[in-house]
């Protein structure tokens, strides 16, 4: 969760938009496999 608040924080300082967009996509993936693994 600390990981998803600095990626917010990154987004929202312009500091790391590429970096943000790699943890969604990596979210994302880990939220769909943790449903199927459900």
């Amino acid at each position: 969760k600390n990981a998803i608040r600095q990626a917010k924080l990154c987004v929202a300082n312009d500091l790391c938009g590429t970096m943000q967009s790699a943890l969604a996509e990596v979210a994302a993936k880990a939220a769909a496999e943790k449903t199927d693994a459900e």
